[in-house]
């Protein structure tokens, strides 16, 4: 025990401060639940900066670091934090699928033939090697996460920098190339549901062409809704190509780099309009008109339809 422990455990008046001021001793911090302990769900911390693994909300595809939203101690953070949350799901073959909680994206390591760094993205998931990652101990409670293709998830130079991107690279003892596994997922926990067949109402063929025409709009594809025949419903065709229409464009319009000024109405908006989504809640992003000005109007408004029609 050491000589702070001893001072908490003869001292109540000490111990309740430190408790209410939300401190713990180094006997409770090494209970954290830091180790990785198989597919569920986790927040991934970069043990080189201590920030987390992120989604980008401006393109849904960037995996970069930043500052986390919920700290890594408390096991049970708050649901607006799943683009810092993340699903592990088994491969085979001692393999694992990384996907994304907020997006279903998938990690993928985006140039599998560079022979040096390559960038991280996310994609939709698939049965490509680029998607296999393997977790290996590092010791500490601290991993490695290794691709299939044999290179390591390496945050670049170890910086400290939020939006930093990730990458990997040749392996490397660093602290750059290692992890904590932070599981947040309890008794009622459910991954990231599949798609399954169309939704049978208006609504549902608009936002599977609202999130289908955004997919397309990303990855740079042409214009077109007609590659989707067979996916949607022909009774809902009508709505389905307005929701592509209006995902594609949106898509194109936030296709540029946004400013960090505009972040956070983008995201706020994101985020709740997912919420609204999830609530079967009709869209009106008007009903928050308090979280915005006239100014950042457009960039909530663009986000909350992006979260809204792009809700599981």
């Amino acid at each position: 025990m050491t000589a702070l422990e001893k001072i908490i455990s003869t001292t109540p008046v000490a111990l309740a401060l430190i408790t209410a001021l939300g401190f713990t001793s180094p006997s409770a911090r090494a209970q954290s639940p830091r180790a990785y302990s198989g597919p569920g769900r986790y927040e991934i911390e970069c043990v080189a900066s201590g920030k987390a693994l992120d989604v980008d909300l401006r393109d849904g595809r960037t995996v970069r670091q930043w500052t986390a939203v919920h700290q890594g101690d408390q096991p049970n953070p708050p649901n607006n934090s799943r683009n810092q949350q993340w699903d592990i799901e088994d491969g085979g073959h001692g393999y694992v699928r990384i996907r994304s909680a907020e997006t279903g994206m998938a990690l993928d390591a985006a140039q599998p033939n560079a022979h040096e760094a390559m960038p991280v993205i996310l994609s939709r998931p698939s049965r490509e090697e680029t998607q296999l990652w393997r977790i290996d101990d590092a010791g500490e409670g601290e991993v490695k996460i290794t691709s299939r293709l044999g290179k390591s998830l390496d945050l670049p130079d170890g910086s400290h920098s939020n939006g930093t991107p990730l990458q990997v690279f040749p392996s490397n003892s660093g602290d750059n190339q290692k992890f904590r596994f932070f599981r947040i997922n309890g008794p009622g926990f459910r991954a990231y549901p599949e798609r399954t067949a169309p939704d049978s109402t208006e609504r549902g063929g608009y936002d599977l062409g609202y999130s289908l025409g955004l997919e397309d709009s990303r990855s740079q594809l042409r214009r077109t809704y007609a590659r989707h025949k067979g996916k949607y419903n022909p009774q809902l065709e009508e709505a389905f190509i307005e929701g592509y229409y209006d995902g594609y464009d949106n898509g194109r319009e936030g296709s540029g780099r946004m400013r960090d000024t505009d972040r956070d109405p983008y995201e706020t908006g994101y985020r709740l309009g997912r919420q609204d989504s999830q609530e079967n809640r009709r869209p009106d992003y008007m009903r928050y008109a308090n979280r915005f000005d006239s100014r950042s109007e457009p960039l909530f408004r663009r986000g909350y339809a992006d979260g809204y029609h792009t809700a599981p």
